[in-house]
């Protein structure tokens, strides 16, 4: 790898595989020191290289190859606190999990940054998780982008794009266009998931406004318009109610409040103590004519996000 080649570094895969039980019963500690002393040798050529492994275990596992090794590892863990989260219809305790696995990555190092996502090339696709519920793969898409970290979204996420194992059936093509004979368009093995009529399309969405994929360039947009929402941390807020999930996200200068309606219902929230100062809305996806904030209470339709801001 080379100044000026084009690589910036490496997503690494099964990095925790690299020495096992057969090597000794030290074999995890000698997994930790070799992605070490890669890093090392990787940034006498880029000191600005970035390395992100896969590491497909809970936090505590997780965090000692982030001490001066892999720069970032995939967060599995809240990969399948989000499915959950949506499946449930509820918040499955997912912000206190994640604040947790976070804590165990700061103890290990102060320069990683998490690599999130809702499923990848290994798993069966977002959209056969919820069982084709539009509204659910939007909650998803809604919770990893107002989350902190990197965010990875897997080719054909945004699209709703279905696929369960074995492989082959998670990996087909990126659907571009309607006419399935278009030049520009990949073919592989029959696809038995998707149809020219069922607007699983690139092509198609573009012109949809209420599409997942426009749902999905919305959340991005507000993302990179907001440092608190790209660089903040998590912060849980003393608030319990059924079928919402909500956070903050804070820096030093910056603090906004994050709402999500999970559920088939209309809620209203009790913004008292504390978040008595978000008034104002900075985001919403949902109708904005049902979100209300009158009288420190925000109305959230379903399947609703609102962000607020002082």
């Amino acid at each position: 790898m080379a100044r000026g080649s084009g690589r910036d570094g490496f997503r690494l895969d099964a990095a925790k595989h690299i020495y096992s039980s057969y090597h000794g019963s030290d074999y995890k500690e000698k997994n930790h020191q070799f992605w070490r002393e890669f890093r090392s040798e990787m940034e006498k050529v880029n000191s600005d290289v970035i390395l992100v492994g896969e590491v497909w275990d809970t936090a505590p596992v997780v965090a000692p190859y982030l001490d001066r090794g892999l720069h970032s590892a995939f967060n599995f863990d809240l990969s399948e606190a989000i499915l959950s989260s949506v499946l449930a219809n509820r918040d499955t305790g997912l912000v206190n999990a994640l604040e947790r696995n976070r804590n165990y990555y700061n103890e290990s190092s102060d320069d990683y940054f998490d690599s999130t996502f809702i499923t990848n090339h290994d798993m069966n696709r977002v959209m056969s998780e919820v069982r084709g519920d539009l509204n659910r793969a939007k909650m998803a898409a809604s919770l990893l982008l107002t989350l902190p970290g990197n965010p990875f979204i897997y080719y054909g996420e945004e699209i709703g794009m279905k696929g369960e194992k074995p492989d082959e059936d998670i990996r087909l093509p990126m659907r571009w266009y309607e006419d399935p004979t278009n030049t520009g368009q990949t073919t592989w093995r029959e696809d038995r998931y998707h149809n020219e009529e069922d607007g699983i399309t690139v092509e198609s969405q573009l012109e949809d406004e209420e599409s997942l994929l426009n749902h999905y360039k919305e959340l991005i947009y507000a993302r990179r318009a907001s440092e608190v929402l790209i660089k903040g941390e998590i912060q849980s807020v003393p608030i319990r109610e059924r079928g919402i999930l909500l956070f903050e996200r804070v820096t030093e200068n910056e603090q906004k409040l994050v709402v999500h309606n999970l559920s088939n219902e209309m809620k209203k929230l009790h913004l008292d103590g504390d978040l008595e100062k978000y008034k104002e809305y900075y985001f919403y996806l949902g109708k904005i004519e049902e979100i209300e904030i009158k009288n420190k209470v925000l109305s959230i339709p379903p399947f609703t996000s609102v962000i607020l801001k002082e």
